[in-house]
């Protein structure tokens, strides 16, 4: 690797007046390879650590030390090995070749290890005299048993008082392998925090000042995130003793989490005593696109159309039924077809051979008897009835074939790509222009009350509930002057067979579709390409759009109405 020994940084390109700072990395001198040239210890570990960091108050060129940072590092107790065989010539020749005796051969072995921070020091100097203000002490302890590279504690002292803070972690590596952490460990997520026990030691007593706990659940296969998040309840001055003896009693339960999205991200928290919040993730983007108060994740649907992650909208804008062709030759023997329903496979093909037997085309899937079409002559056609599922084509063929061609057509079914507008929009950059064959639906909503809102601009949506739920109100606002409604609806939801289906007419435009439980509050966020947000919109679907210049900085602001609330100009400033 390039290791540079020092670094000096500057804030600005006047380095005459201004900040700067110094670094001091830690080096490695390669060691001699000696003949007969077999591999040598790796030392390149050693190199890349910050020894020490000064910080300076530049003016008129004059330095002045502010801050200075001293690193210490030991070598841990973990030792990497390669085991490897290697051949080396063991001699030297001139105008020469060697011979089968001039080699060795010899086991090596290689190592690596690991260095960790065991102490930093911290000094503030005072600026009118270059004396140490204060001195801060932070010592590392790393795991000396093998089981783990993470620091197990970290004690932190000041020369201003005789106090020492302590911290001691816990990982998934230090529990028993049982339950959830024993699946964790079979997939290595070994360096996640389980405990975190905060103390201020004081004339050699140890009270207990904080307290973090992590339980770990396992939402899907192999797919394990945080369930409950513990924090202290801890009377001041409580000795450690006291604390560890009765754990129960001095903790409580901070914060749960109800659900995940596909991104593993968070999608329904509570705390306790308050009820559930839930959020929307758009996975294409891992963003959250909406946020509902007193919601669970499984009561709230969002979609503004800017991705194809619909935010638990099901859209649908139908079927097609396609052609595709499953193409065969002699370095290409092999292909596989899935078909929806059964139906006849027409195929034709071109044989070049000089003599003996004729190729075969053979269909075959797993449960079915093979269907052999033998492919006689130099071209010709056929068809075959096949049932649905999924079938292998392969062609079987003799070395008397020189030249083997086969196409095969078939049918299948492709759902059709919702029409998504990029010229219309009330926020964000798209909306979705309504087809007869497009619905939008909402399923399987647990009981309850629902407040169902979006815009429209174009035409009237129709939306319909199914399954026995029923709409109880309606109300449309006045068009906005650029001809979008905004329209709400309350939906009555009685049992998880009903549900909230929604159409219209290809004249029509939606955004800003949401479903959330009413007297819950859902407020959204759209993005740009580049991850800028670039609307907000609140509770009663009023927005604010935010513009960026080329260099993606913030330029304008505008309200629901598009005046502009707020403008910004940026110069370069020259000192």
């Amino acid at each position: 690797p390039v290791i540079y020994e020092y670094v000096t940084t500057y804030s600005n390109d006047n380095v005459k007046s201004t900040g700067k700072t110094v670094s001091h990395f830690s080096t490695y001198t390669p060691p001699l390879i000696d003949f007969p040239y077999f591999p040598v210890p790796d030392n390149s570990w050693a190199a890349g650590n910050l020894l020490s960091r000064e910080m300076y108050q530049v003016q008129n060129d004059d330095s002045t030390l502010v801050k200075k940072i001293e690193n210490t590092y030991e070598e841990g107790a973990h030792v990497f090995t390669i085991k490897g065989l290697s051949c080396a010539r063991d001699k030297i020749f001139f105008f020469t070749d060697p011979g089968i005796n001039d080699f060795i051969v010899k086991n090596y072995v290689v190592q690596s290890k690991f260095v960790y921070l065991k102490e930093t020091k911290i000094y503030d100097y005072e600026q009118n005299n270059g004396a140490i203000s204060l001195q801060t002490t932070i010592t590392n302890s790393f795991d000396t048993a093998g089981t783990h590279l993470f620091p197990v504690s970290v004690e932190t002292t000041t020369s201003i008082s005789s106090d020492m803070l302590k911290k001691e972690f816990k990982y998934v590596a230090d529990v028993p392998s049982t339950g959830v952490f024993a699946v964790m460990k079979n997939l290595n997520m070994i360096g996640l925090p389980v405990e975190t026990i905060t103390s201020v030691i004081k004339s050699g007593s140890e009270y207990v000042t904080g307290y973090e706990k992590t339980e770990y659940f396992e939402w899907q296969p192999n797919k394990i995130y945080p369930k409950y998040v513990y924090v202290g309840k801890i009377p001041i001055n409580t000795a450690k003793n006291d604390f560890m003896s009765d754990l129960g009693n001095y903790t409580r339960l901070r914060a749960q989490i109800n659900a995940y999205g596909n991104t593993g991200t968070p999608t329904e928290t509570e705390v306790p005593g308050d009820r559930p919040q839930a959020v929307v993730i758009d996975s294409k983007i891992n963003r959250v696109v909406a946020s509902a108060t007193e919601a669970s994740a499984g009561q709230i649907a969002y979609t503004g159309f800017e991705s194809t992650d619909f935010g638990g909208w099901i859209v649908n804008a139908g079927t097609s039924t396609l052609t595709a062709y499953a193409n065969l030759n002699l370095s290409h023997t092999f292909e596989t077809m899935v078909l929806s329903s059964g139906q006849t496979i027409n195929y034709s093909y071109s044989v070049t051979r000089s003599s003996g037997p004729n190729p075969v085309l053979v269909f075959f899937k797993e449960g079915a008897t093979p269907i052999e079409k033998l492919l006689s002559g130099i071209s010709g056609n056929g068809s075959v009835n096949l049932t649905a599922g999924s079938w292998n084509v392969s062609l079987q063929y003799d070395l008397n074939v020189t030249a083997l061609e086969v196409e095969a057509s078939y049918q299948y079914v492709s759902p059709n790509q919702p029409s998504i507008a990029t010229a219309q929009f009330k926020t964000g950059q798209r909306s979705l222009q309504l087809g007869m064959s497009q619905t939008i639906q909402k399923t399987n909503l647990p009981s309850g009350k629902y407040t169902l809102a979006y815009y429209q601009k174009g035409g009237t949506v129709t939306v319909t509930a199914t399954g026995g739920a029923s709409v109880l109100s309606t109300v449309t606002s006045p068009a906005d002057p650029d001809g979008w409604s905004k329209v709400q609806k309350e939906i009555n939801i009685s049992s998880g067979s009903q549900g909230i289906q929604i159409t219209g007419t290809t004249s029509i435009y939606l955004d800003e579709l949401r479903l959330c439980p009413t007297g819950s509050f859902m407020t959204t966020t759209s993005y740009d390409t580049f991850g800028n947000v670039i609307t907000t919109t609140d509770v009663n679907l009023r927005s604010q759009f935010i513009e960026y210049d080329e260099r993606r900085r913030v330029k304008l602001v505008r309200n629901h109405e598009g005046d502009i609330l707020r403008h910004y100009d940026y110069e370069l400033a020259i000192n």
